[in-house]
């Protein structure tokens, strides 16, 4: 900004204006291709000084070209759209400015630009592998060899066939399907207008033209809608809709049900009895029905009624009926009860009619504690024998119960029935009954009959031809030694 003379420095060269000046300027000759410091010393006419530092680039012959690479959309192999991104990365062994070139064919070339991290690119039409290719240039001219990537353009949705719905239970589903082409592939389902619940295939996160799921966590006897979604590796997606229903699931809760005996009255004086019943099940369908006078032997099972007739088990005092019920599925409720007081009976005679007919009924002493009875029925059938010692009314009797067969194996039905009676008090009256069931359900009972262990040798039966079976058959005391045998029939 005034007259100054001044000095340059450059490394080891030194050079000074000779007058004093406001536009200076020296020349540096004989320097090398490289990075150079330099000091500008000026100083005015009263002796002010000034000091000004720098740097420059001494560049030397550039005759090498740059090299470079590219990227399509980010490295990914797949695209569903011609417009991609290119990513360049360059390098130069000079500074300065870099331009680039891209083509589709390595013939056709767009104009030089300069580069930048990332262009946009319109691929050629049709699907199919596409190839991009890139030169570049630096400020000498110098181009660098010609440069390349690929992508797959697929502009085509994956087709869904063979789609099937398999291994339904009330809780689980099975799904399969295949795709033309590998995909991902998913499943959202729900039950009406909402798909708010998803799988992944089986095979999530590989993509394969073979896909399944598992469906588990449904609710049984449920229609459910679904819907199979295939994403392809460019992007392309495509649908299936379908729906299933699952199984009911297991019933395992028996029925609910009451008796009541005559509209749940206390007192009756008459065996045959009306019996109401009701019953419920979760499922609805069918309900059946058994009624027992003990628990233990049962009538055969039934369609439910709302009532029906029943005959009590005989005598006065309190009576007990039981009912069960049995649903579709086979499940059988506990037994429930209801009681009755009976205050006298006018027991009618049994009918046999329809029922097997017992006969030959004998008792032969094995020892001491030990009978054994015979009888013999018209037909094969099984039976049970109950027994109790004959106590007085005021005591209690224990009532117990011997059966001849099972009545779900169809080899224990015969004619010819014998039981043994073991740990038996000796001088004791024992009552005894025989109930008969023959393969059809019908069954007989006879009357009460009784028995006495007696520990004396010899002796005679008393027998009383008066008496007899409903049907009229005459029973006969056998005479046996130390056993005094005495049949009673409650008709006569």
């Amino acid at each position: 900004d005034e007259p100054t003379i001044g000095t340059v420095e450059v490394g080891s060269y030194r050079a000074q204006s000779s007058y004093y000046n406001t536009d200076h300027s020296v020349n540096i000759s004989g320097l090398s291709s490289s990075s150079y410091r330099f000091t500008i010393n000026a100083e005015d006419r009263a002796g002010n000084k000034r000091e000004y530092q720098g740097q420059f680039n001494m560049p030397g012959t550039d005759t090498a070209p740059p090299s470079g690479s590219i990227e399509l959309n980010s490295g990914a192999r797949y695209t569903n759209r011609t417009q991609v991104s290119v990513k360049m990365d360059t390098r130069d062994d000079q500074p300065g400015r870099l331009d680039y070139q891209l083509s589709n064919d390595a013939r056709s070339w767009s104009g030089w630009a300069q580069v930048t991290s990332s262009v946009s690119w319109t691929l050629t039409g049709g699907d199919g592998t596409k190839t991009v290719y890139a030169r570049f240039r630096d400020a000498r001219g110098n181009v660098s060899a010609t440069v390349s990537a690929q992508i797959v353009l697929d502009t085509r949705a994956p087709r869904i066939s063979n789609v099937a719905v398999s291994a339904i239970s009330s809780s689980e589903v099975r799904i399969s399907w295949r795709t033309d082409e590998p995909t991902g592939s998913m499943v959202v389902y729900g039950t009406g207008h909402s798909l708010d619940r998803r799988s992944d295939s089986g095979r999530s996160g590989n993509y394969a033209t073979e896909h399944y799921v598992t469906l588990s966590g449904l609710n049984g006897g449920t229609s459910y809608r679904f819907q199979i979604q295939a994403v392809d590796q460019a992007g392309n997606s495509a649908m299936h809709d379908g729906n299933f229903t699952t199984s009911s699931a297991a019933d395992t809760t028996p029925p609910r049900g009451s008796i009541r005996i005559n509209g749940g009255a206390a007192n009756t004086n008459s065996s045959q009895v009306r019996v109401d019943l009701e019953a419920s099940d979760d499922r609805g369908g069918r309900i059946e029905y058994q009624l027992s006078n003990d628990g233990r032997v049962w009538s055969a099972w039934n369609s439910m009624v709302q009532s029906t007739n029943w005959t009590l088990a005989s005598g006065s005092g309190t009576r007990t009926v039981y009912a069960r019920f049995r649903d579709t599925a086979g499940n059988i409720s506990a037994a429930v009860s209801d009681d009755i007081i009976v205050s006298s009976t006018s027991t009618p005679p049994p009918d046999n009619s329809q029922g097997p007919k017992i006969s030959g009924v004998s008792v032969e002493m094995i020892d001491a504690k030990t009978v054994r009875i015979r009888w013999k029925t018209d037909k094969p059938t099984v039976a049970v024998l109950t027994y109790a010692v004959d106590k007085q009314r005021s005591q209690s009797e224990k009532e117990e119960r011997f059966d001849s067969g099972n009545r779900n194996h169809s080899a224990d039905y015969k004619t010819d029935h014998s039981v043994v009676l073991t740990n038996l008090i000796p001088n004791s009256t024992y009552k005894f009954k025989i109930m008969a069931i023959d393969q059809s359900g019908k069954s007989s009972v006879t009357p009460e009959m009784t028995f006495v262990l007696s520990s004396k040798t010899g002796g005679s039966i008393k027998h009383d031809n008066n008496r007899h079976f409903a049907d009229g058959r005459s029973w006969l005391g056998i005479w046996l030694p130390d056993l005094r045998l005495i049949l009673n029939s409650i008709g006569k």
